[in-house]
Parts: structure tokens; sequence; C-alpha cells
């Protein structure tokens, strides 16, 4: 059936396609790791965010197509922050205070408890890896030992990539990686996707100009605009920022490792 329908969206994870009725059919790739356990916990954190009345697509239900497992959503309108960003980069500072106030709002959800633990999930992320530096492991495993646990809704990756603006109302898409933890964690995590993460292929030219140029303008307004909406201190996200920059060496994605390594003072 995948094979038959317009494929609309993909990304590292997963294709998006659209379906007949104008839903949007998003299928993980073949092999991803655990997709069955991580469609069935998409599934829970969308449904508790959209139950709370934040900024989230409807599930309608989940689905297997072709041995994929995956999920039929409503379909947002376009375009995401990261392409108005592209097209419009003077709203560089109006793009990091929208996505700073959504943040915030989703962190006001109550997590279900279906979700994984965030700690427990970024210490996996660590057991499977074999590329981190030894004594960046044992740094990670203290903070884990020292950091809050938490109950927020965490979305995971959480960026202006992530967020549709074309309809009446944001929404946040991509929940694969939601758990269940302290905000300040989610907050660092994004910190580090800001900081680190290369523009997607196929982004526009224009974008990849401004990211060299606008990426700490983002960074630095994102930040300010969160904290000015909550009670999270500078140490304790400080600490999360280290801990979540030796979680995604651990990840070993593409073009990341130099950036990475020097954030966290390599």
């Amino acid at each position: 059936m995948s094979e038959a329908l317009k494929k609309i969206a993909e990304g590292r994870e997963a294709e998006l396609f659209l379906l007949p009725d104008g839903r949007v059919l998003r299928l993980v790739r073949p092999g991803m790791p655990r997709a069955e356990e991580r469609i069935r916990l998409e599934a829970a954190a969308l449904a508790a965010a959209v139950e709370a009345g934040a900024p989230a697509p409807r599930v309608y239900e989940t689905v297997v197509r072709d041995g994929r497992p995956g999920l039929i959503m409503e379909r947002l309108e376009e375009p995401d922050l990261l392409t108005l960003l592209g097209r419009r980069p003077w709203l560089v500072l109006n793009i990091a205070r929208r996505t700073a106030e959504l943040h915030a709002e989703l962190h006001r959800v109550d997590a279900p408890a279906a979700l994984p633990r965030l700690k427990e999930w970024i210490r996996a992320h660590l057991e499977e890896s074999d590329v981190v530096p030894e004594d960046l492991h044992r740094e990670a495993l203290s903070l884990l030992d020292e950091l809050p646990d938490g109950d927020r809704l965490c979305h995971g990756d959480f960026h202006p990539g992530n967020i549709m603006v074309g309809g009446e109302r944001p929404a946040v898409v991509d929940w694969t990686s939601a758990t269940r933890g302290d905000p300040a964690g989610d907050v660092a995590r994004t910190w580090v996707l800001l900081e680190a993460s290369p523009v997607p292929p196929g982004a526009p030219a224009l974008l990849r100009r401004l990211v060299g140029i606008g990426r700490g303008v983002l960074l630095h307004g994102y930040a300010r605009a969160y904290l000015r909406r909550s009670m999270i201190d500078a140490d304790r996200l400080s600490r999360w920022t280290q801990l979540r920059a030796i979680e995604r060496l651990a990840q070993d994605v593409p073009g990341e490792r130099e950036r990475l390594l020097t954030l966290l003072g390599r």
C-alpha cells in the first residue's frame, strides 16, 4: 500500500505518505530497531499532548503496512519553522521565541506512565554505544545519578524543523523520542541539537548560509525566551546539556562529532 501512495516528506527515521482521505500515514523506515515499541510510545505521547491541549497532531490509529509499523495522523499544513527561517532569516529572533513558547507549553503536560523515563532512555543510548571516550562515559553515568527524574512530557527531538506553522495553530511533530522526565533535560537536548546538528540534506542554499551566521542567535534567543517562562536554574541546565551532548555523541550521527567534542571542551 505504501508504494502506491504519494510520499510527501521523509526524515532519518520515517517516511510520510498522503492518504486518499487527506490524512497522512507515517511509516518507520525498514529495519528501524524496536519499531513497534517506538510507534506505540509515540502514539501514547501524542495522545497525552492532544488531551492536555498542547500543540500536537491527532493520531487516529496505529497500523502495519508492508511489515512497517506506523501511525495514521492528522495532516498538518506546511511550512515548518526551519523552512520559514530559510525564507525569512530576519525572523530569527521571532522564531527562537516561538520555539521556546511551544516547548514550555509542552512541558506543562503530565507524561503518561507508559513512556520510558528520560534517564533510562539516555542510559540505554550510552550502553549501546562504543564510540564515547571512557572518561566521558563515566562522567555521563555520574550525571545520571545526580540529576532529577521529573514527570513532564519531554519531546526528545524538539527544534524548529519539527514545528509546523501553516495551520490555524502551530503543532509539533516527530514524537518517536518522547519520554517522561525533567524539562531541563529536554531543553538541553534542544540546545545540543541547535548547537551541533548539520543542516538537513536538500535544505535551501540560503538556509545553509544562514546556519553559519545565525545558529548562535537562534540558540541563545531560544534559551533566553524559555528560561523567562520556567523555574530551571542555569547550573541544572548546564549539567543536563553536558549529559545530553555525551548521549548525542554516543548516537554517532554523521557530521556532528567534531562540534559535539568542541561543545564538551575537547
